[in-house]
């Protein structure tokens, strides 16, 4: 089963800001808490109401600097 996340609002490619991941349903969240460990291969994943907050906000094409 494939992860899923909401809020997706992307940046570059395939990559993005995204709500938490979660497999089959919004109420199976993948566990790792956020900033403890990796779980992607660039996708910046954030709480659910930051994610969302970027995509209604984020202007189309902004300028977007992700800064380790």
């Amino acid at each position: 089963e494939n992860d899923r996340a909401d809020w997706f609002t992307a940046f570059y490619l395939s990559f993005g800001f995204h709500g938490i991941p979660w497999v089959r349903d919004r109420d199976h969240r993948v566990p790792t808490a956020l900033g403890v460990e990796p779980q992607s291969h660039g996708c910046v994943r954030m709480h659910d109401e930051l994610a969302q907050y970027l995509y209604e906000r984020l202007p189309y094409r902004a300028r977007v600097d992700v800064v380790q």
